[in-house]
């Protein structure tokens, strides 16, 4: 028994090819650092947002179109009946409302034109964040990098 369990872990040792920490090189880092970045993600989440929201219908162009669904459950418990000839017993009511509202704002001072130029704004000013924080980040890499080049290279000089 302890020959067989010899020769099993053996044969995983054998078996496992063990692979050294890869040679990072200076693009291998941002490419990484650029694609687990939450602060990028984030900032690209907000991009994203402000390009789906700078759009007309959000700026109140075009009409608003509303379906609602209104439901009404209602339980009453006959146990004392004021007459003989009522039921003695639970009367349960269900009644649904539908509604559909339109509503469409022809003109209200020049406010839809205003808002829509805000909107292009707010996304010029979401790309424009993006940027900077992809910018600091890269070269938060860069001085990381180097830094550490510099780091191995005084270890090898001090050897």
């Amino acid at each position: 028994m302890k020959i067989r369990n010899l020769y099993i872990t053996a044969f995983l040792f054998v078996s496992v090819n063990v692979l050294g920490q890869e040679a990072l090189t200076l693009s291998g880092a941002i490419q990484k650092s650029l694609d687990v970045n939450y602060d990028i993600i984030v900032e690209e989440k907000k991009v994203e947002k402000a390009i789906n929201t700078n759009k007309w219908g959000e700026a109140g162009r075009y009409p608003q179109l509303d379906f609602r669904l209104n439901q009404n459950n209602t339980m009453v418990d006959n146990i004392e009946t004021a007459t003989p000839f009522q039921l003695k017993d639970k009367v349960i009511s269900n009644s649904l409302n539908p509604g559909l509202y339109l509503n469409w704002t022809l003109f209200n001072g020049f406010k839809i034109n205003i808002t829509k130029h805000r909107l292009e704004k707010l996304q010029e000013e979401s790309q424009g964040n993006a940027d900077i924080v992809i910018s600091n980040t890269i070269q938060a890499i860069i001085l990381g990098y180097y830094k550490a080049v510099l780091e191995k290279d005084r270890m090898d000089n001090f050897q």
